[in-house]
């Protein structure tokens, strides 16, 4: 079916008639051309509901309508699916250089290159200014001894000296025979009579047997007692796995005073 066409001029409205009886409903006669429409007269009864009667011909199409106001959005349709990649299209023209980029952090150290050729000699530079003295230096091995100088003058004679020691004796003491142990000590003394000075001293052992031997007996010791500073001690140590019988002999020098 065509568009809806436009609604038509209203006609004159005709004269009432005399409303006429109310006659049988005749038998449905076809459909007569469209007349123009009368007055509208008083509306009467409600008559019988005819037969349908046959559809009019298809009238041309009217004049489009004015649009209407802009619809809601519909809800989101769901995604197509993928199409086909486009052919490539042709390269575009080269765009202008960007700006200088943040440097990168530093690279790895790369392997070191081969040694270049040795370059020609450059012009000498100007003197530098002289640097603070270095430390000093390790001493250097003892040179060889130089010859023997000339014999130097006569020195003057020095001032007399204090007068030496005088009536010097010695004071020999013995312990007579003893019987030392095994790896043990034993000492003998001897002291200055009074009016004298002890100036020196020493000791010895001798054997008193025929069957030991002078071997293994140290001196340990030869000095003047630390408590009696006019007495000289002589220590000895047998150092033997056995015992010996030996004399021990000890020396004081006296000087008188």
């Amino acid at each position: 079916s065509g568009a809806q066409g436009p609604i038509g001029p209203q006609g004159a409205t005709g004269a009432q008639g005399v409303a006429g009886a109310q006659g049988a409903d005749g038998a449905q006669g076809a459909t007569g051309a469209q007349g123009a429409t009368g007055a509208q007269g008083p509306i009467g009864p409600q008559g019988a509901t005819g037969a349908q009667g046959a559809n009019g011909t298809t009238g041309a199409q009217g004049a489009a309508g004015a649009n209407g106001p802009q619809g809601a959005d519909g809800a989101q349709g769901a995604s197509g699916a993928q199409g086909a990649t486009g052919a490539r299209g042709v390269q575009g023209a080269q765009g202008p250089i960007g700006p200088q980029g943040a440097v990168g952090p530093q690279g790895p150290t790369g392997s070191t290159g081969g040694s270049g050729a040795v370059g020609s000699q450059g012009a000498p530079g100007p003197q530098g200014a002289t640097g603070p003295a270095g430390p000093q230096g390790a001493a250097g091995l003892q040179g060889s001894a130089g010859p023997q100088g000339a014999t130097g003058s006569q020195g003057a004679i020095g001032p007399q000296g204090a007068n030496g020691v005088t009536n010097v004796q010695t004071i020999r003491v013995a312990s007579g025979p003893i019987v030392v142990a095994a790896t043990q000590n034993a000492s003998v003394s001897a002291s200055c009579p009074a009016g004298s000075v002890l100036v020196g001293g020493g000791g010895r052992t001798t054997n008193t047997t025929t069957t030991s031997s002078y071997s293994g007996i140290a001196t340990i010791g030869s000095f003047p007692n630390e408590t009696n500073p006019n007495t000289w001690s002589y220590f000895i140590n047998n150092t033997n796995s056995s015992s010996v019988t030996i004399e021990i002999l000890s020396y004081a020098l006296c000087a008188k005073v």
